[in-house]
């Protein structure tokens, strides 16, 4: 599915059914045109092997969050719960990915002193 001019990096995979069809959401990087998320529905084929279908969503990145916040709207109040739980989960990853980074350069420091 890729261009010469694009770095893909497959964010999820998701199983939708159990017949093997899944759906691969993708981060690209295009030279030209700047970055998209793909989200492409796939199915396996006779030799077990994931397939892409022409079925999918292509959209620049700047529309990432009205998209989002559209999805959110349209599975409705049940969700937003599990989202804010997301988003404290992602926030807190976060800032202790900073504070290990923090932690090894003191510890560089301590190592130039001695």
């Amino acid at each position: 599915m890729g261009y010469k001019k694009e770095k893909q990096e497959v964010i999820a995979t998701l199983e939708k059914n159990r017949r093997g069809d899944m759906i691969r959401i993708t981060k690209i990087e295009n030279e030209n045109y700047g970055t998209f998320v793909d989200i492409r529905e796939m199915y396996t084929d006779d030799m077990e092997e994931l397939r892409y279908t022409k079925k999918g969503l292509r959209f620049n990145s700047e529309m990432g969050l009205p998209v989002i916040m559209a999805i959110i709207d349209a599975l409705g109040d049940d969700v937003i719960q599990d989202v804010l739980m997301y988003i404290d989960k992602k926030e807190n990853e976060s800032i202790v990915d900073t504070d290990s980074k923090d932690d090894d350069e003191d510890d560089d420091e301590d190592d130039v002193k001695n």
